[in-house]
Protein backbone atom coordinates (compact mmCIF):
# COMPACT_ATOMS: atom_id res chain seq x y z
CA UNK A 1 0.00 0.00 0.00
CA UNK A 2 1.36 3.36 0.84
CA UNK A 3 4.02 1.94 3.16
CA UNK A 4 7.03 2.45 1.12
CA UNK A 5 7.27 6.12 1.89
CA UNK A 6 9.06 7.84 4.70
CA UNK A 7 6.11 7.81 6.49
CA UNK A 8 6.68 4.26 7.52
CA UNK A 9 10.23 4.78 8.10
CA UNK A 10 10.78 2.85 11.48
CA UNK A 11 14.07 4.95 12.64
CA UNK A 12 12.75 8.52 12.60
CA UNK A 13 12.57 10.93 15.55
CA UNK A 14 8.46 10.98 16.17
CA UNK A 15 6.59 12.31 18.64
CA UNK A 16 4.00 10.39 20.53
CA UNK A 17 0.83 11.00 18.59
CA UNK A 18 2.94 10.96 14.78
CA UNK A 19 3.85 7.19 16.56
CA UNK A 20 0.36 5.96 17.01
CA UNK A 21 -0.69 7.78 14.10
CA UNK A 22 2.10 5.75 11.97
CA UNK A 23 1.41 2.36 13.91
CA UNK A 24 -2.13 2.63 12.95
CA UNK A 25 -1.89 3.62 9.70
CA UNK A 26 0.66 0.57 9.28
CA UNK A 27 -1.99 -2.02 10.55
CA UNK A 28 -5.00 -0.34 8.66
CA UNK A 29 -3.36 -0.38 5.31
CA UNK A 30 -1.33 -3.91 5.32
CA UNK A 31 -4.31 -5.70 7.25
CA UNK A 32 -4.73 -8.03 4.62
CA UNK A 33 -1.63 -8.90 4.46
CA UNK A 34 -1.17 -9.47 8.25
CA UNK A 35 -4.17 -10.99 7.96
CA UNK A 36 -3.11 -13.46 5.40
CA UNK A 37 -0.10 -14.61 7.39
CA UNK A 38 -1.34 -15.25 10.94
CA UNK A 39 -5.42 -15.99 10.84
CA UNK A 40 -4.66 -19.94 11.24
CA UNK A 41 -2.85 -18.88 14.50
CA UNK A 42 -5.99 -16.65 15.61
CA UNK A 43 -8.55 -19.53 14.54
CA UNK A 44 -6.65 -22.47 16.56
CA UNK A 45 -6.77 -19.70 19.32
CA UNK A 46 -10.73 -18.80 19.08
CA UNK A 47 -11.48 -22.77 18.94
CA UNK A 48 -9.98 -22.88 22.08
CA UNK A 49 -12.24 -20.21 23.26
CA UNK A 50 -15.27 -21.80 22.01
CA UNK A 51 -14.56 -25.03 23.43
CA UNK A 52 -13.81 -22.85 26.59
CA UNK A 53 -17.62 -21.19 26.65
CA UNK A 54 -18.68 -25.04 25.24
CA UNK A 55 -17.61 -26.24 28.59
CA UNK A 56 -17.96 -23.64 30.76
CA UNK A 57 -20.65 -24.68 32.97
CA UNK A 58 -18.77 -28.47 33.60
CA UNK A 59 -15.01 -26.85 34.52
CA UNK A 60 -15.93 -27.56 38.18
CA UNK A 61 -16.17 -31.05 37.51
CA UNK A 62 -13.23 -30.81 35.22
CA UNK A 63 -10.71 -28.65 36.30
CA UNK A 64 -7.39 -30.18 34.29
CA UNK A 65 -9.93 -29.38 31.09
CA UNK A 66 -9.66 -25.30 31.81
CA UNK A 67 -6.18 -25.82 32.70
CA UNK A 68 -4.91 -27.00 29.75
CA UNK A 69 -7.18 -25.57 27.38
CA UNK A 70 -5.89 -21.99 29.28
CA UNK A 71 -2.09 -23.49 28.95
CA UNK A 72 -2.58 -24.68 25.08
CA UNK A 73 -4.47 -20.45 24.62
CA UNK A 74 -1.22 -19.13 26.08
CA UNK A 75 0.83 -21.13 23.65
CA UNK A 76 -0.75 -20.43 20.11
CA UNK A 77 -1.69 -16.40 21.29
CA UNK A 78 2.29 -16.40 22.01
CA UNK A 79 2.45 -17.97 18.38
CA UNK A 80 0.20 -15.43 16.70
CA UNK A 81 2.32 -12.06 18.35
CA UNK A 82 5.19 -14.08 17.15
CA UNK A 83 4.18 -14.13 13.46
CA UNK A 84 3.05 -10.06 14.02
CA UNK A 85 6.65 -9.35 14.90
CA UNK A 86 7.96 -11.72 12.37
CA UNK A 87 5.90 -9.02 10.14
CA UNK A 88 7.44 -6.10 11.75
CA UNK A 89 11.12 -7.33 11.73
CA UNK A 90 10.28 -7.92 7.95
CA UNK A 91 9.40 -3.96 7.77
CA UNK A 92 11.85 -3.07 9.85
CA UNK A 93 14.25 -4.20 6.99
CA UNK A 94 12.51 -3.92 3.36
CA UNK A 95 9.99 -1.23 4.37
CA UNK A 96 7.23 -3.61 3.34
CA UNK A 97 4.60 -6.09 4.86
CA UNK A 98 4.35 -9.13 2.74
CA UNK A 99 1.20 -10.60 1.71
CA UNK A 100 2.80 -14.17 3.60
CA UNK A 101 5.77 -14.94 5.39
CA UNK A 102 6.47 -18.47 5.56
CA UNK A 103 5.50 -19.26 9.26
CA UNK A 104 8.22 -18.93 12.23
CA UNK A 105 10.81 -20.24 10.10
CA UNK A 106 12.27 -17.70 7.58
CA UNK A 107 12.51 -19.89 4.28
CA UNK A 108 14.73 -18.64 2.05
CA UNK A 109 14.90 -20.02 -2.11
CA UNK A 110 15.41 -23.40 -2.41
CA UNK A 111 14.44 -24.24 1.14
CA UNK A 112 11.60 -26.34 1.23
CA UNK A 113 9.18 -27.72 4.16
CA UNK A 114 11.07 -31.28 4.15
CA UNK A 115 13.85 -29.67 5.19
CA UNK A 116 12.10 -27.10 7.35
CA UNK A 117 11.34 -30.00 10.00
CA UNK A 118 15.05 -31.36 9.58
CA UNK A 119 15.88 -27.82 10.41
CA UNK A 120 13.62 -27.50 13.56
CA UNK A 121 15.76 -31.27 14.70
CA UNK A 122 18.80 -30.10 14.35
CA UNK A 123 18.19 -26.30 15.62
CA UNK A 124 16.84 -28.01 19.09
CA UNK A 125 20.14 -29.73 19.22
CA UNK A 126 21.70 -26.27 19.38
CA UNK A 127 20.53 -25.93 23.06
CA UNK A 128 22.47 -29.15 24.35
CA UNK A 129 24.93 -28.53 26.76
CA UNK A 130 27.98 -30.96 24.42
CA UNK A 131 29.60 -28.06 21.55
CA UNK A 132 29.84 -31.44 19.81
CA UNK A 133 26.31 -31.46 19.55
CA UNK A 134 26.06 -28.17 18.74
CA UNK A 135 28.77 -28.32 15.60
CA UNK A 136 27.38 -31.17 14.43
CA UNK A 137 23.85 -29.72 14.02
CA UNK A 138 25.20 -26.42 12.43
CA UNK A 139 26.91 -28.88 9.84
CA UNK A 140 24.14 -30.81 8.70
CA UNK A 141 21.98 -27.99 8.26
CA UNK A 142 21.38 -26.86 4.52
CA UNK A 143 23.97 -23.68 3.95
CA UNK A 144 21.23 -21.15 3.51
CA UNK A 145 19.56 -21.84 6.87
CA UNK A 146 22.45 -22.65 9.25
CA UNK A 147 21.74 -20.93 12.25
CA UNK A 148 18.45 -19.58 11.57
CA UNK A 149 17.06 -20.89 14.33
CA UNK A 150 19.01 -18.33 16.68
CA UNK A 151 18.36 -15.17 14.19
CA UNK A 152 14.58 -15.61 13.81
CA UNK A 153 12.26 -13.28 14.84
CA UNK A 154 8.83 -15.46 16.04
CA UNK A 155 11.70 -17.63 17.78
CA UNK A 156 13.49 -15.05 19.58
CA UNK A 157 9.33 -13.08 20.53
CA UNK A 158 8.36 -16.20 22.02
CA UNK A 159 11.75 -16.06 23.82
CA UNK A 160 11.81 -12.72 24.86
CA UNK A 161 8.05 -13.10 26.07
CA UNK A 162 8.44 -15.64 28.36
CA UNK A 163 11.69 -14.32 29.74
CA UNK A 164 9.67 -11.01 30.66
CA UNK A 165 6.77 -12.80 31.64
CA UNK A 166 8.95 -14.59 34.13
CA UNK A 167 10.37 -11.65 35.50
CA UNK A 168 6.81 -10.05 35.78
CA UNK A 169 5.67 -12.94 37.66
CA UNK A 170 8.67 -13.12 39.85
CA UNK A 171 8.66 -9.34 40.77
CA UNK A 172 5.00 -9.32 41.50
CA UNK A 173 5.36 -12.76 43.48
CA UNK A 174 7.94 -11.38 45.55
CA UNK A 175 5.75 -7.83 45.97
CA UNK A 176 2.58 -9.64 47.16
CA UNK A 177 4.47 -11.88 49.10
CA UNK A 178 5.86 -9.12 51.11
CA UNK A 179 2.61 -6.99 51.34
CA UNK A 180 1.18 -9.91 53.09
CA UNK A 181 3.58 -10.28 55.68
CA UNK A 182 3.71 -6.54 56.20
CA UNK A 183 -0.07 -6.51 56.66
CA UNK A 184 0.15 -9.54 58.68
CA UNK A 185 2.38 -7.61 61.46
CA UNK A 186 0.19 -4.25 60.58
CA UNK A 187 -2.68 -6.15 62.38
CA UNK A 188 -0.88 -5.00 65.93
CA UNK A 189 -1.30 -1.40 64.67
CA UNK A 190 -3.63 1.62 64.76
CA UNK A 191 -5.86 1.88 61.78
CA UNK A 192 -4.26 5.06 60.98
CA UNK A 193 -0.89 3.31 60.40
CA UNK A 194 -3.15 0.10 58.63
CA UNK A 195 -4.32 2.64 56.25
CA UNK A 196 -0.89 4.69 55.48
CA UNK A 197 0.86 0.96 54.93
CA UNK A 198 -1.98 0.07 52.99
CA UNK A 199 -1.94 3.18 50.75
CA UNK A 200 1.61 2.60 50.47
CA UNK A 201 1.67 -0.84 48.73
CA UNK A 202 -1.06 0.71 46.65
CA UNK A 203 1.44 3.28 45.12
CA UNK A 204 4.19 1.24 45.35
CA UNK A 205 1.93 -1.48 43.00
CA UNK A 206 1.63 0.94 40.72
CA UNK A 207 5.23 2.10 40.24
CA UNK A 208 6.38 -1.27 39.75
CA UNK A 209 4.01 -1.98 37.08
CA UNK A 210 5.93 1.73 35.29
CA UNK A 211 8.72 0.01 36.29
CA UNK A 212 7.77 -3.01 33.99
CA UNK A 213 6.71 -0.99 31.08
CA UNK A 214 10.40 -0.83 29.85
CA UNK A 215 10.12 -4.36 28.89
CA UNK A 216 8.27 -4.04 25.82
CA UNK A 217 11.19 -2.17 24.83
CA UNK A 218 13.99 -4.68 25.50
CA UNK A 219 11.57 -7.15 23.55
CA UNK A 220 11.71 -5.41 20.19
CA UNK A 221 15.78 -4.47 20.96
CA UNK A 222 16.12 -8.50 21.38
CA UNK A 223 14.15 -9.54 18.62
CA UNK A 224 15.59 -6.88 16.16
CA UNK A 225 19.06 -7.59 16.67
CA UNK A 226 19.75 -10.80 16.43
CA UNK A 227 23.07 -11.94 17.31
CA UNK A 228 22.72 -10.86 20.94
CA UNK A 229 21.51 -12.98 23.65
CA UNK A 230 18.61 -11.62 26.00
CA UNK A 231 20.69 -11.28 29.60
CA UNK A 232 23.55 -9.69 27.56
CA UNK A 233 21.61 -6.62 26.62
CA UNK A 234 18.53 -6.43 29.13
CA UNK A 235 20.97 -3.98 31.72
CA UNK A 236 21.58 -1.44 28.68
CA UNK A 237 18.05 -2.27 27.55
CA UNK A 238 16.20 -1.43 30.62
CA UNK A 239 18.00 1.35 30.98
CA UNK A 240 17.24 2.87 27.89
CA UNK A 241 13.72 1.94 28.28
CA UNK A 242 13.27 3.56 31.78
CA UNK A 243 15.08 6.86 30.42
CA UNK A 244 12.19 7.28 28.03
CA UNK A 245 9.75 5.61 30.43
CA UNK A 246 7.27 8.80 29.86
CA UNK A 247 7.11 8.17 26.37
CA UNK A 248 6.70 4.57 27.03
CA UNK A 249 3.74 5.40 29.61
CA UNK A 250 1.91 7.83 27.00
CA UNK A 251 2.22 5.66 24.50
CA UNK A 252 0.79 2.34 25.89
CA UNK A 253 -1.69 4.64 28.43
CA UNK A 254 -3.37 5.90 24.63
CA UNK A 255 -3.64 2.58 22.92
CA UNK A 256 -4.90 0.94 25.56
CA UNK A 257 -7.44 3.03 25.69
CA UNK A 258 -8.34 3.16 22.31
CA UNK A 259 -8.18 -0.63 22.28
CA UNK A 260 -10.53 -0.47 25.59
CA UNK A 261 -13.30 1.44 24.04
CA UNK A 262 -13.40 -0.52 20.53
CA UNK A 263 -12.67 -3.57 23.11
CA UNK A 264 -15.29 -3.11 24.99
CA UNK A 265 -17.69 -2.84 21.91
CA UNK A 266 -16.72 -5.82 20.55
CA UNK A 267 -16.86 -7.57 23.23
CA UNK A 268 -20.15 -6.75 24.50
CA UNK A 269 -22.08 -9.71 23.74
CA UNK A 270 -19.77 -12.08 25.89
CA UNK A 271 -20.03 -9.96 28.12
CA UNK A 272 -23.87 -10.24 28.33
CA UNK A 273 -23.87 -13.90 28.15
CA UNK A 274 -20.86 -14.46 30.45
CA UNK A 275 -22.50 -12.37 33.20
CA UNK A 276 -26.21 -13.92 32.58
CA UNK A 277 -24.26 -17.13 32.82
CA UNK A 278 -22.58 -16.69 35.95
CA UNK A 279 -26.04 -14.96 37.71
CA UNK A 280 -27.79 -18.05 36.73
CA UNK A 281 -25.52 -20.54 38.06
CA UNK A 282 -24.43 -18.73 40.73
CA UNK A 283 -28.21 -18.17 42.14
CA UNK A 284 -28.96 -22.13 41.38
CA UNK A 285 -25.75 -23.03 43.26
CA UNK A 286 -26.39 -20.29 46.42
CA UNK A 287 -30.29 -19.94 46.53
CA UNK A 288 -31.48 -23.13 44.99
CA UNK A 289 -33.02 -20.91 42.13
CA UNK A 290 -34.09 -22.42 38.32
CA UNK A 291 -31.57 -21.71 35.79
CA UNK A 292 -33.88 -20.02 33.68
CA UNK A 293 -31.37 -20.42 30.75
CA UNK A 294 -32.06 -21.91 27.03
CA UNK A 295 -30.70 -25.15 26.36
CA UNK A 296 -28.25 -24.19 23.63
CA UNK A 297 -26.64 -21.73 25.90
CA UNK A 298 -23.25 -23.19 25.48
CA UNK A 299 -23.28 -22.86 22.30
CA UNK A 300 -24.51 -19.48 21.89
CA UNK A 301 -21.77 -18.58 24.87
CA UNK A 302 -19.71 -20.56 22.17
CA UNK A 303 -20.32 -19.41 18.70
CA UNK A 304 -20.04 -15.16 20.29
CA UNK A 305 -17.09 -16.02 21.80
CA UNK A 306 -15.12 -17.46 18.44
CA UNK A 307 -16.57 -14.40 16.66
CA UNK A 308 -15.76 -11.31 19.29
CA UNK A 309 -12.52 -13.46 20.08
CA UNK A 310 -11.30 -12.75 16.35
CA UNK A 311 -11.92 -9.71 16.54
CA UNK A 312 -10.75 -9.12 19.63
CA UNK A 313 -7.01 -10.92 18.58
CA UNK A 314 -6.55 -8.30 15.57
CA UNK A 315 -7.25 -5.42 17.73
CA UNK A 316 -4.59 -6.54 20.55
CA UNK A 317 -2.13 -7.08 17.41
CA UNK A 318 -3.16 -3.66 16.75
CA UNK A 319 -1.37 -2.47 19.88
CA UNK A 320 2.17 -3.53 18.63
CA UNK A 321 2.33 -1.33 15.76
CA UNK A 322 2.44 2.25 17.59
CA UNK A 323 5.06 0.67 20.23
CA UNK A 324 7.20 -0.22 17.02
CA UNK A 325 7.32 2.94 15.72
CA UNK A 326 7.90 4.11 19.25
CA UNK A 327 11.16 1.64 19.31
CA UNK A 328 12.43 3.24 16.19
CA UNK A 329 12.02 6.79 17.98
CA UNK A 330 14.26 5.82 20.66
CA UNK A 331 16.70 4.31 18.89
CA UNK A 332 16.74 7.08 16.80
CA UNK A 333 16.82 9.61 19.83
CA UNK A 334 19.22 7.86 21.53
CA UNK A 335 22.17 7.88 18.32
CA UNK A 336 21.31 11.57 17.98
CA UNK A 337 22.08 11.56 21.96
CA UNK A 338 25.47 9.65 21.16
CA UNK A 339 26.47 11.89 18.48
CA UNK A 340 25.93 14.93 20.57
CA UNK A 341 27.78 13.79 23.54
CA UNK A 342 30.81 12.68 20.65
CA UNK A 343 31.18 15.87 19.09
CA UNK A 344 30.62 18.27 22.88
CA UNK A 345 33.69 15.33 23.79
CA UNK A 346 35.56 16.63 20.49
CA UNK A 347 34.95 20.32 20.90
CA UNK A 348 35.78 20.48 24.27
CA UNK A 349 39.00 18.39 23.99
CA UNK A 350 39.77 21.10 21.10
CA UNK A 351 38.75 24.01 23.07
CA UNK A 352 40.86 22.66 26.26
CA UNK A 353 43.97 21.98 23.07
CA UNK A 354 43.10 25.75 22.10
CA UNK A 355 43.58 27.33 25.97
CA UNK A 356 46.79 25.19 26.73
CA UNK A 357 48.27 26.42 23.29
CA UNK A 358 47.48 30.22 23.96
CA UNK A 359 48.43 29.66 27.72
CA UNK A 360 52.31 28.25 26.41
Amino acid sequence: MGNKTSEYTLFMSRSIGACISAGYGLFSNNFRNIFRATWPWVIVYVLIGGIYGLFSESFNDRPFLALGLAFVGVIVSFCFFAYGMMLLDYHRRHIVIPPSAGGLLYRESGFGSVKVFEALLMAAMFYMPMPAARVRAAMRLPRNARFFFRVNAGWRTIKASVFCLFIVMAVFALFFFCGFWVMQLSLRLSFGLQMAILGAGILMFFILLLLTMPLCFVTFRYVFRPHTRFFHIFPSAYAVGLRHLPRIFCVSAITFLINLAIGCFIMLPSYVLALAVYKSTSGAIMMGDALALPDNINILVALTGILTGFLGSYLNLSQMYPLYYLYGSIETREEERKRFVRVSAVASAATSGDSHGKDS
